[in-house]
């Protein structure tokens, strides 16, 4: 359909017709054409009427609006099943699932040559991953692999289609989903296609009525490995499928397993389902009490009747780490200082960071109750930024004194309302801080900042003594020090570094120990300087106080005490967060992590970190396990110049060598086969220039359990409840014999998806409408001129 309307200048037909009205009535204006016959005044009046209406009809702006309507292109996705269960039976004592899904798919490629035509038809087989496949073809021989994972392959596989119109989703298979813990839920995917308001269809293959015959029960979804901190609490979820079994108390225990094998049950939950073939979610909660590797294992009783027991118990590890550590952060400005110093602490996985902000702007409202966290035994270390004495108040303040002297840590930040500016000269906390404070330094609030109160910036900072605190680099300083921009003699080193299990350290001494004290010495002067600090009015006479870092002039910017089981900080910085800024990363990383392992009491933690990481925990037995290792030194980053040593152990005790190969900052390994099941270990040793950096191991179990081929059953109630979630756009479960019949339908539909499509030209738009323009108006123009000329017209 084909529409012409016009698009005045200025939209305004007003305009359009006032000139038109000035351009024609020049044409009343007879002009003095001389001696000319009655024809020639025609001829050249026509002229410069034609040149007028062409003026007119730009100014119009004629548009002519096209509208067409068409099918818009759609894709059809097709997914058949792969994994191991389509080799078992798709009827008793028939052809397997997998010849049946081949039938089926053979028999509907005539159907499909003809949706072709207007669908593009893109197909897979998947288990664990995707292959694709031509429908055209059909499903050749296949090597069946892998297990069941029907979310992701849907996910996957719509998603790469993003951007196109869908015409449905062809899921084909037993519908028995076996991947113990999938990266798509199955739910999950049929939500996603009803959001996009595709149709999923399923079919089926293998006997439905064999779910109703078997008794079964089966533990799925237990995650392989679990990490906590000593004495926090865990819980362990796994998930019991029932087949048989309705409404029948069934006993479902944990029971964990320590490195000497020794074996206690963590509890027994009861369970029962409704429904045949349900699930039921099972949870116990614990708190281990010491440090190490366990393995966990979930076991339902077997019940009179089961066809298998095999699939009875999951196992799983626990790795139970020292005690983390906990860090309370309180602030009463939102600063560039306070995000740095999460982002740092962050990036350490032993220290857990919380934060509060008591914003300055509700004074009104202080002191904030704050006792359901100060009274938290698990805080190790409390960190004061720019927050004024009254917002916490005197018994609170009286509460972390008590709590320092009892061995927590604590320390104070720069701010125009820390320390005496902040009123801590008169609190509970003073006698805490290993500085002088009095009332006569407080800061008013709303009111210019006192300069007699900070130190003016650009200000550099270095270390006033070799302290745990001022180590930046690969070494520390002498026990005389040396401040930042000054020279001076280095002492003897001192340990640098622990790692692994048994804390490996790596002395540092004579020359090298020179070297390394050097390179923390440089790598003080090169950090960017402090935007100001805050002035100390006096250091406290308390006995144990010691000046950490400290300016060019000897002016005190860290000062540190024991105050009865606890240490204090006072740190008169806030602009820490430029050294990131100017790319010292690591040395930021390093200080913060430094002060609170300082501060609670752990600075010898300040060590290597062998890790390694295993794709999984279980694996079925002659099955492959990648696995990655690696070195952190202590800022987090990759050790350069380390070298791993990986060794497999088997159930039996024997040793062999794994090989490793390296990739950028991490060193990555296969353990091709295994050969009996049971409980097996990878330990990795490191080393940094020929000295020990630590160890570590990671534990998997073989079992030789087939989830795949531990049912008969084809799971036809969960395909059908997939392909429920799409109803709304015409999802159903398709019997596999109707497989044709349901592609000419989807054909039929997508015929009637027509969509309409305008296209839009208006005089002017293009370069070539003005060009055309152009050269009409001049060829008249220059036509009429010939004439003129030639009738000796002046």
């Amino acid at each position: 359909m084909t529409e012409w309307s016009f698009s005045p200048i200025f939209d305004s037909y007003a305009i359009a017709g006032i000139a038109a009205a000035v351009l024609l009535a020049l044409l009343a204006v007879p002009p003095n054409f001389g001696r000319l016959t009655r024809s020639r005044k025609l001829v050249l009046t026509a002229l410069r009427l034609a040149v007028v209406l062409l003026l007119l009809f730009a100014l119009l702006r004629p548009t002519r609006v096209q509208t067409i309507t068409r099918t818009e292109p759609a894709t059809l996705i097709v997914l058949a099943d792969r994994s191991r269960s389509m080799s078992q039976p798709h009827v008793a004592g028939g052809q397997s699932r997998w010849d049946a899904q081949r039938t089926a798919v053979d028999a509907a490629r005539a159907a499909a040559a003809e949706l072709s035509q207007d669908i593009e038809v893109r197909a897979w087989t998947y288990s664990q991953s995707l292959q694709p496949f031509d429908f055209q073809q059909g499903l050749a021989n296949a090597s069946l692999d892998g297990s069941t994972d029907m979310g992701t392959a849907v996910r996957t596989a719509v998603r790469g289609q993003l951007g196109r119109r869908l015409a449905g989703v062809v899921l084909l298979g037993d519908g028995v989903q076996t991947v113990p813990a999938p990266e798509v839920e199955l739910d999950d995917a049929a939500r996603e296609l009803a959001r996009l308001g595709c149709p999923l269809y399923t079919v089926a293959f293998g006997p439905a009525g064999a779910a109703a015959q078997s008794r079964d029960v089966a533990v799925e979804n237990l995650p392989d490995q679990y990490t906590v901190f000593v004495k926090n609490e865990l819980v362990v979820r796994g998930l019991v499928r029932v087949n048989g079994y309705v409404n029948q108390g069934i006993p479902v225990e944990l029971a964990i397993t320590n490195e000497r094998g020794e074996s206690r049950s963590l509890g027994t939950r009861t369970v029962a389902v409704p429904l045949d073939g349900g699930q039921v979610d099972v949870a116990f909660p614990f708190a281990p009490q010491e440090t190490g590797t366990y393995k966990l294992t979930l076991t339902a009783a077997p019940r009179p009747g089961e066809l298998t027991t095999q699939n009875n118990s999951l196992g799983a590890y626990l790795h139970v780490l020292e005690g983390g550590l906990k860090v309370l952060y309180l602030e009463g400005q939102l600063r560039h200082e306070q995000r740095f110093i999460a982002r740092a602490l962050d990036a350490s996985p032993d220290i857990d960071l919380e934060f509060q902000w008591l914003d300055s702007r509700r004074r009104a409202s202080w002191p904030v109750d704050l006792s359901a966290v100060l009274d938290n035994p698990r805080f190790d270390v409390l960190l004061i930024g720019d927050l004024d004495a009254s917002a916490l108040g005197p018994q609170q303040l009286e509460a972390i004194a008590a709590a320092v002297r009892g061995g927590r840590g604590l320390a104070m930040l720069g701010g125009y309302h820390s320390f005496g500016a902040g009123g801590y000269g008169e609190t509970p906390l003073a006698p805490a801080f290993p500085i002088k404070m009095d009332k006569f330094e407080r800061q008013n609030f709303d009111e210019p900042p006192r300069e007699d109160l900070h130190w003016p910036g650009p200000l550099r900072m270095g270390p006033a003594r070799d302290h745990s605190l001022t180590r930046l680099g690969a070494g520390s300083l002498g026990s005389a020090g040396s401040p930042v921009g000054a020279g001076g003699p280095v002492g003897a080193g001192s340990p640098i570094g622990a790692g692994g299990p048994a804390g490996n350290r790596e002395g540092v001494g004579g020359d090298r120990a020179s070297d390394n004290a050097s390179d923390t010495v440089a790598r003080w002067r090169a950090l960017p300087p402090l935007d100001g600090a805050n002035r100390f009015q006096g250091i406290s006479d308390a006995p144990g106080v010691q000046v950490i870092l400290e300016t060019a002039e000897k002016a005190p910017l860290m000062v540190s005490r024991d105050y009865g089981e606890g240490r204090v900080l006072a740190f008169a910085g806030d602009s820490t967060w430029r050294w990131s800024m100017r790319g010292f990363q690591d040395e930021h990383r390093r200080f913060w992590r430094q002060m609170i392992l300082w501060l609670a009491r752990r600075e010898d933690r300040i060590r290597y970190d062998t890790w390694i990481r295993l794709a999984q925990r279980r694996v079925n037995l002659g099955a492959r396990l990648a696995f990655s290792a690696g070195v952190r030194a202590p800022t987090g980053e990759p050790l350069e110049g380390a070298e791993l040593v990986a060794e497999l152990i088997e159930p039996n005790g024997q040793r062999s060598p794994l090989r490793l190969s390296r990739n950028k900052g991490e060193w990555n390994g296969v353990v091709e086969r295994t050969q009996a099941t049971g409980d097996y270990r990878i330990e990795i040793r490191a080393t940094n220039a020929g000295q020990p950096a630590g160890q570590t191991r990671g534990e998997f179990l073989v079992f030789d359990q087939d989830l795949e081929l531990a049912t008969s059953a084809a799971d036809h109630e969960q395909l059908a409840r997939l392909a429920e979630a799409t109803r709304e756009f015409g999802g159903a479960l398709v019997p596999s014999e109707k497989l044709p019949e349901l592609l000419r339908d989807i054909a039929s539909r997508n015929r009637q998806f027509k969509v309409e499509v305008q296209t839009q030209w208006r005089l002017g738009d293009t370069a070539l409408d003005a060009w055309f323009f152009f050269l009409a108006v001049t060829a008249l123009l220059s036509f009429e001129w010939l004439l003129r000329k030639r009738w000796n017209l002046h």
